[in-house]
């Protein structure tokens, strides 16, 4: 049965189903045995969704069709088991029978549904509800699509107390359903209906999931045992279709089995995309949950704002222009956010596209390695313009409007966030061949169309994948900036150091005042460079740190011990003034103390003042990456003796040559004009995010 939940009235927020890990399936002792051949299996008093099911009580009722089918998997794993499917006339009884015989000797048995989708604990957490359609002529026969459940059951072989020929899906992991009772506005030919989550005007990306959840290990064939949660994302929709002039919806929305936590404060948006668009918000008071598992309501009667823009889904949306291609795995992908229709239609889209792929080749090596890579554009029409406001110097203010990865700016501040796994999605496009591979290495740029000084690099990585070149796929957010030069600062800083470059922040001094400080940070930093992140930063102690943790008193950081020591005293003669002053300063990763870093001077790094060059330990990293990537390197071998001589080589025949006139060049920061800007202090790029999880079929899954 399904209860009925209202959204709009604050409960007290309930914990999220997924927190609690069962355990993995144990090998029973006992001599195997033979699994019943016909079942009855009862949904259960619990709520339940499904298309056909009856109300009674504010409950909803779930009944089984002629031809459903479970699988029940003996040991959590496709091929193992069997699917249970209703005969003709056997619905009314519940009663499944079984495809073939098995034998069994596990102590656990899981059920899924549907057989035809879900099989083992990985697919039913691969189990996406994107795609949804209700049509008017029946309203609620896409839920039987997107409607999955998952229950374990445990049993003793021939001692067993359990009853193997009935079971029940009482407190079974199940989708949820939220629905939607929407009047008050006239709607004219509506065609989707958007959920989102908002924080002020900031939509929120870290609260609801386009999958289900659960926090529990799974054996799967090809990826094995790992903890996997859904990935998040910006919105949840629900396509229409067959509606003409509407003075009320009545809309069913599946989705996840988790819960989805509704932070105090927040709003609830609904958005009716049509002739006409229109949204409304709902506040939600105090913490509470859209329930997994449950059915929700939500009405809106009053209160709908409407919303220009232009919301038609165009054809060409997505569509991939290739700008080079010599079919490698150095992929660099391209795309915007805010750009509407006419900036395709005038050529603007256009033009920036090619732009950002001038300027990303503007810098060595990528200058020299350029005929190497792929480079795409995607394009990616929206709604809106962002039409932020400009914050001073640094970041913008959200204006609440519409766009295609829903991009927020932070007041005062140059980080930017969005949706990643839909950029994800759409750079995929760009690949026609080993597409799910090679979303793990791409370098993926959203260029906001916002003329601000604000961008951040998201960077999602596989957990103990065993590579050390960086495999990560980057994300990187960055605004076109005021002038062209602060534009290339972006791109050079956030996308060729954060995103391909894997690099970490050399700002030694962006943290001021009392901080707080962690000596789990030098265990993680040590942990990234196994896997070629942050390789240009290094922990660092010194009697400047002692003085803030006295029970460090006498651990020195000795200059042997930092990363690029074997770079030093080379024929290069890195720690000449006259090359780039190679060495050992305090104060990195956004730290004034407890890092180091390799060039003192702003000039001599891109990653420290987003000017200049790329200093020596940052082209090594760089030049193995692209090496890792071309195929060239086989296994692990950085820091070996073969691949230090390999970099010393190619440096000095490629780039020292070549300094002298590039830090000239780049020397002295482009001032901005004073006449156009206030004299205000440049706050640091944003803090690159890493964020560590599994890759299953090109989708990423955090582990959170």
């Amino acid at each position: 049965m399904k209860r009925f939940y209202s959204i709009a009235i604050a409960v007290a927020m309930v914990a999220v189903s997924c927190s609690v890990k069962e355990e993995m399936p144990q090998t029973a002792e006992e001599p195997a045995f033979e699994l019943p051949r016909v079942i009855t299996i009862d949904p259960g008093n619990d709520p339940e969704t499904k298309h056909t099911y009856d109300f009674a009580g504010g409950r909803m009722r779930m009944h089984w069709e002629d031809g459903d089918a479970v699988y029940c998997s003996p040991a959590y794993r496709s091929g193992l088991g069997c699917a249970y499917r209703i005969p003709a006339g056997g619905a009314a009884t519940n009663t499944f029978v079984a495809d073939r015989v098995i034998t069994s000797s596990t102590t656990d048995h899981a059920y899924y549904y549907p057989a035809s989708k879900v099989y083992n604990d990985a697919s039913f957490m691969r189990f996406s509800y994107a795609g949804q359609v209700q049509r008017k002529s029946a309203p609620m026969a896409h839920m039987s699509e997107y409607h999955s459940m998952r229950q374990v059951l445990k049993y003793s072989g021939y001692n067993s107390n359990y009853d193997m020929a009935n079971v029940s899906f009482a407190g079974s992991l199940k989708s949820g359903c939220m629905i939607f009772y929407l009047s008050g506005v006239t709607f004219v030919n509506p065609r989707k209906i958007m959920l989102q989550v908002l924080n002020g005007s900031t939509v929120l990306t870290n609260v609801l999931y386009e999958q289900n959840c659960m926090s529990s290990a799974f054996n799967d064939s090809d990826s094995g045992e790992t903890v996997v949660w859904p990935s998040n994302v910006a919105s949840l929709s629900l396509g229409l279709e067959g509606y003409g002039t509407e003075t009320s919806l009545t809309a069913y929305m599946m989705h996840t089995c988790t819960d989805m936590a509704l932070p105090a404060g927040c709003k609830l948006r609904v958005t009716v995309i049509g002739d006409k668009s229109y949204y409304a918000d709902t506040v939600i008071p105090s913490a509470t949950a859209i329930k997994g598992g449950y059915c929700s309501g939500l009405s809106v009667d009053s209160g709908w704002v409407e919303m220009h823009g232009d919301y038609t889904e165009y054809s060409w949306d997505g569509d991939v222009v290739t700008l080079q291609n010599p079919n490698t795995n150095l992929d660099l992908v391209i795309m915007g956010d805010g750009f509407i229709k006419e900036d395709f239609d005038n050529g603007t889209y256009d033009q920036i596209m090619r732009q950002v792929y001038s300027e990303f080749f503007s810098v060595e090596p990528y200058a020299t390695f350029k005929n190497d890579f792929n480079v795409y554009y995607v394009k990616t029409p929206s709604p809106q313009r962002p039409e932020a406001i400009n914050t001073g110097a640094n970041g913008a203010r959200n204006s609440g409007n519409v766009t295609k990865f829903s991009v927020q700016f932070t007041e005062n501040s140059t980080t930017l966030s969005g949706d990643n796994g839909l950029a994800r999605e759409y750079a995929k496009r760009c690949f026609s061949r080993d597409a799910n591979e090679r979303i793990k290495d791409a370098t993926i740029v959203v260029v906001v169309n916002q003329a601000c000084r604000a961008g951040t690099c998201h960077n999602s990585w596989g957990s103990a994948n065993g590579k050390d070149y960086g495999q990560a796929c980057a994300v990187a957010y960055m605004a076109l900036g005021r002038t062209q030069a602060e534009r290339v600062q972006l791109i050079h800083h956030e996308v060729n150091g954060h995103g391909f470059g894997k690099l970490g922040d050399e700002y030694g001094a962006s943290r001021t005042g009392s901080f707080s400080f962690s000596t789990s940070y030098w265990t993680n930093l040590q942990n990234q460079h196994v896997l070629g992140l942050f390789r240009n930063i290094d922990k660092y102690i010194t009697s400047n740190f002692n003085n803030m943790l006295p029970s460090l008193a006498g651990a020195l950081t000795q200059n042997s011990e930092v990363l690029w020591y074997d770079m030093m005293g080379t024929s290069n003669h890195y720690e000449s003034t006259s090359v780039e002053s190679l060495g050992f300063y305090e104060g990195a990763n956004t730290y004034p103390i407890g890092f180091c870093r390799p060039t003192q001077t702003a000039s001599k790094s891109i990653m420290n003042a987003n000017t200049g060059i790329f200093n020596a330990i940052g082209r090594r990293q760089i030049l193995y990456r692209y090496r890792a990537l071309k195929g060239e390197i086989n296994s692990n071998i950085f820091g070996t003796s073969q691949e230090l001589n390999y970099f010393l080589n190619w440096d000095a025949a490629n780039f020292i040559p070549k300094m002298s006139t590039m830090s000239a060049q780049s020397s002295v920061p482009p001032m901005l004009d004073k006449d156009n800007f206030e004299a205000e202090v440049l706050l640091p790029f944003g803090e690159p995010v890493y964020e560590e999880g599994v890759w299953i079929d090109g989708v990423f899954y955090s582990n959170k």
